[in-house]
Order: C-alpha cells, then structure tokens, then sequence
C-alpha cells in the first residue's frame, strides 16, 4: 500500500503484504507526501510514475523506485516531463 490519506493529510506511509504470512509490515517511507499513486512492478522493483499531492489532487510527475530485495529506501528517479502532469480536459 503506497500512501493515501490520514487525518492531517497524504502521509509518506507504506505497508507491505507478506503473502507467505498473511501479515502487514512497514516499508521505507516515500520521498513525498502522495496519495492516488501509479505504480507497477517491473523485474521485482517497484515503480511510481506519478501520483496526486495535497487535498487539492495537484498531479505531480514524481518519479521513484524501490527494489524490496535489495534496496533500503526508496530511489528518486528524474520527474516527468511538465506536460505529464497537465489534466486534459475534453470538451463535453
């Protein structure tokens, strides 16, 4: 679980899912308050390409990977390109 919303707003929290134990456990902190976030796991490393912040849902192009095996925290990895992180809006 990569984020989401607590009571003073999107915390940095991840939770991970032990499948062989059925139990819950915390991972490294993000690098960034987030919540709605993308994410898709490529060879055993987990990939977040962008993700909403604040109440407002401001999209932010983060970038960031955390490979659980071998890695202790998070990796931040270049943004996104501006343009990703613009709503387009079609004319209804």
């Amino acid at each position: 679980m990569l984020g989401g919303f607590l009571s003073g707003g999107p915390p940095q929290l991840v939770q991970v899912f032990d499948t062989a134990d059925c139990a819950w456990s915390p991972g490294p902190s993000l690098p960034g308050d987030s919540h709605h976030v993308n994410a898709a796991v490529v060879d055993g490393t987990i990939h977040v390409v962008g993700a909403l912040q604040g109440t407002s849902f401001t999209a932010v192009g983060v970038t960031w990977s955390w490979t659980p095996s071998t890695d202790p925290q998070w990796t931040v990895r270049a943004p996104m390109p501006a343009a990703a992180n613009e709503v387009v809006r079609r004319p209804a």
